[in-house]
């Protein structure tokens, strides 16, 4: 198994360069002069390449759509129980 230091290298430099391309409240995306992504959340930083960065990103927007399913399922359910005058835990 590949160590970090094995992928991601800068033997010219002991810093490598980053550009920062997003930056939000929660996280940030640095690009590497290496190619490599680095994914920042709160104290956590992934050092990912293109192909695992585009994974991440579609897992990450199936999650949401998924999250979004059962947010509006548990609307229409709590919807429904409203109107027929009951309430979760109620026999």
């Amino acid at each position: 198994m590949k160590n970090h230091r094995t992928i991601h290298s800068h033997p010219d430099e002991a810093e490598p360069a980053l550009a920062r391309l997003a930056q939000g409240s929660q996280a940030a995306v640095d690009l590497c002069q290496c190619g490599m992504l680095h994914v920042h959340i709160g104290p956590v930083t992934l050092r990912l390449d293109a192909a695992a960065f585009s994974d991440l990103l579609t897992t990450l927007g199936q999650a949401k759509a998924s999250r979004s399913a059962y947010d509006q399922r548990e609307l229409a359910f709590a919807g429904a129980m409203t109107l027929h005058g009951s309430r979760r835990g109620d026999a």
